[in-house]
C-alpha cells in the first residue's frame, strides 16, 4: 500500500515539473527572423518579441542623446539580400565588438511604425580570429 502511495505521488510530482518546464519553455521561446522574413512577416510580427538577425549597414550608426540614457540608432540590412533593411532603436550598453559593418542579432519588438525596438543586441563572433600585426 505504501508501494503504490509513493508511486502515485512520485508520478504527479514528475507531470507537475514537467507540465511546468512546457509552459516556462514556451514562455521564453523566441522566434528568430532574417531581416527579409520579419519585413514579410511584419503584421503579424509587431509587437511581438522577436531576434531579427542581419548586418550593421556602414554609416548607419547614429547617437540618440537622451536625458536619462544615451542610445543609438542603425540600420540593420539582410544578410543574403542586403537590399530589404529595417531601422533599429536601442538604449543601453553596447556589445564591445558592436560596430557597422559586422553581423549583429537584435532582440525585441517590431512597432507599428515599420522599425524595430531591441532590448539586446549580439553580435555574431568571427569565426576566425586573426591577430593584429605591428608595423614597424
Amino acid at each position: 500500500m505504501l508501494k503504490k502511495k509513493f508511486l502515485i505521488g512520485t508520478i504527479i510530482i514528475i507531470i507537475a515539473i514537467g507540465s511546468l518546464s512546457f509552459v516556462a519553455f514556451r514562455g521564453a521561446a523566441t522566434y528568430y527572423y532574417p531581416v527579409s522574413q520579419a519585413l514579410e512577416k511584419a503584421s503579424t510580427l509587431t509587437n511581438k518579441t522577436i531576434r531579427v538577425e542581419g548586418q550593421v549597414v556602414p554609416s548607419s550608426l547614429v547617437q540618440v542623446p537622451s536625458a536619462t540614457n544615451n542610445g543609438i540608432k542603425f540600420v540593420l540590412a539582410d544578410m543574403t539580400t542586403a537590399t530589404d533593411t529595417i531601422s533599429v532603436s536601442y538604449q543601453g550598453a553596447l556589445p564591445d565588438a558592436f560596430k557597422e559593418g559586422n553581423d549583429a542579432v537584435v532582440e525585441g519588438q517590431l512597432t507599428p511604425t515599420g522599425s524595430f525596438q531591441a532590448t539586446q543586441i549580439i553580435v555574431n563572433c568571427a569565426s576566425k580570429y586573426v591577430p593584429v600585426t605591428a608595423t614597424p
